[in-house]
């Protein structure tokens, strides 16, 4: 999601290419390229690191879904597989739905959409969001970017995953 803004820089400067190589967070190094993006500093820093922005997480679902909000508690208990599907998620939070709630829902499992462990954005989403503790490993699936969670989104109404706020597209919210 980032590739866009990045290329039309670069197209502002002469005689200036930009080659961009998406790789696993776990597998970089500086010795590999000019510039590595990360969310965050690794866990050992051998370089230099210079902040370029603020980027913040968002739990994101299809725009049809009824889903409004969640309580950092309520959204800990549904990445962690305590709650799994939509309708005992409503039971626990009536309030976080819009009043327009499906009760077609009630049945429907809660799918679950993550990224390898190795990638910085879900080192985030563990870290900060889930205080350290592990997120489901079934029923989740595993993604590979963000390209793919808002594909799983637009998808499905049932899909739930983690977005950066600025790779949300039309078809989640």
């Amino acid at each position: 999601w980032l590739v866009p803004t990045m290329s039309s820089c670069a197209n502002l400067l002469q005689n200036t290419g930009l080659v961009t190589h998406e790789t696993a967070a776990d597998s970089q190094s500086p010795q590999n390229a000019d510039i590595l993006l990360r969310w965050g500093a690794p866990e050992v820093l051998t370089s230099n690191a210079y902040q370029l922005g603020t980027e913040s997480l968002v739990l994101a679902v299809n725009s049809n879904n009824p889903l409004q909000s969640l309580t950092l508690k309520t959204t800990r208990k549904v990445l962690s597989g305590e709650i799994t599907s939509w309708g005992a998620l409503h039971t626990e939070c009536p309030d976080c739905f819009s009043q327009s709630y499906d009760s077609s829902f009630d049945n429907q499992q809660i799918l679950l959409n993550f990224y390898p462990q190795g990638e910085d954005i879900q080192h985030m989403l563990v870290d900060n969001v889930m205080g350290g503790y592990p997120v489901a490993v079934l029923p989740a699936f595993l993604v590979p970017d963000t390209n793919a969670v808002n594909q799983a989104l637009s998808e499905n109404n049932y899909s739930l995953g983690i977005l950066p706020s600025r790779g949300l597209d039309n078809g989640s919210k």
